[in-house]
């Protein structure tokens, strides 16, 4: 079970780092369109990139907390998500002298079921309003957005 929790916090930051790497093209680009918006008609594609830049977020703080806490007293206000709880329940499993409870699996199946609806939220994502925001910049003679391949 180590193993598969190393494996599920690999995963999770897998796609914390994908959504990153997307949301900063994507602001880039919507910032390049609207310097751009007298020569080119930006206004639909700069809403469509506000749109993705939301639905990205909207994955990622179920993935990580976005708002750093300052003092221990935040931790209540912004809680723990799934890539800190992956990894509490790690620290768990492993300082153990005994062998995972039927708890701490149960606790990682439910674990497990939220990374797998991430990440098939995310591919969703970039196969539908990833590829129709590249098409538009393509008939707008724009490069397009690029996907790291270790995804």
């Amino acid at each position: 079970m180590t193993l598969e929790l190393r494996e599920d916090s690999s995963a999770a930051a897998v796609l914390v780092n994908t959504i990153e790497w997307l949301r900063k093209q994507v602001q880039d680009l919507a910032l390049l369109l609207k310097e751009k918006e007298k020569m080119i008609d930006g206004i639909k594609t700069v809403a469509a990139a506000v749109t993705l830049d939301n639905k990205l977020i909207n994955i990622e703080e179920r993935l990580i907390q976005v708002r750093v806490p300052g003092s221990r007293q935040n931790n209540t206000r912004f809680p723990a998500r799934l890539y800190d709880k992956i990894s509490a329940l790690a620290v768990d499993v492993e300082t153990s002298d005994f062998k995972p409870t039927a708890q701490a699996r149960e606790v990682h199946e439910l674990l497990r079921r939220q990374l797998k609806a991430c990440r098939e939220e995310l591919d969703k994502l970039i196969n539908s309003d990833l590829t129709e925001l590249n098409q538009t910049l393509k008939e707008d003679n724009i490069a397009k957005i690029i996907i790291l391949e270790n995804r």
